[in-house]
């Protein structure tokens, strides 16, 4: 089993992410910023895992449910606010 393992996910925002991930599940790493493109911050992560001596790094590209529900969540909250300004206004 690997040590370590990449991951690229989709915030809450909508933008891509990518993080470093210990076996033990602690983030040891992560890009910091979002991408509007998914293969952007995939290739930011490959980026970073070639620099690495480490040749037990495992990249997963798979996104969590869990996060897609939180971005899903997040997009029907504003959608709600645009909604209910825009009631009001009229």
């Amino acid at each position: 089993m690997a040590k370590y393992r990449g991951e690229v996910f989709m915030g809450a925002n909508g933008d891509w992410y990518w993080k470093l991930v210990a076996k033990n599940g602690n983030i040891v790493g992560n890009g910091g910023e979002g991408y509007k493109n998914r293969n952007v911050a995939i290739k930011m992560l490959e980026n970073i895992v070639s620099l690495s001596a480490d040749p037990d790094f495992q990249i997963n590209f798979e996104e969590t449910e869990s996060e897609k529900a939180k971005a899903a969540k997040k997009l029907a909250k504003v959608q709600d606010k645009i909604l209910k300004n825009s009631i009001k206004a009229l």
